[in-house]
């Protein structure tokens, strides 16, 4: 994952950031927006061995088995779309 530094208002991301927050084998697929305005980054392992999602935001990462469990985790914490 890469870090930057943003002076101003809160940054905008594009589909195009995506690959910023790509780390090991896990390959983001989703960005989403925390209620403060940092990035929630929702990953895939593409390992066959261990098809596990997770979900990095502040200091937590948590994984889940499936996408839509996921996608629930951050629904329910009140994430939208960046």
């Amino acid at each position: 994952m890469r870090y930057k530094v943003f002076y101003g208002g809160c940054p905008k991301f594009t589909e195009s950031d995506k690959k910023d927050f790509d780390r090991g084998s896990y390959v983001c697929q989703e960005l989403m927006k925390t209620g403060t305005g940092a990035p929630a980054v929702i990953s895939r392992n593409t390992d066959p061995r261990y098809p596990f999602w997770k979900v990095e935001h502040g200091f937590s990462c948590v994984v889940f088995p499936s996408r839509e469990d996921a996608l629930r985790y951050c629904r329910e914490r009140g994430f939208e779309k960046a």
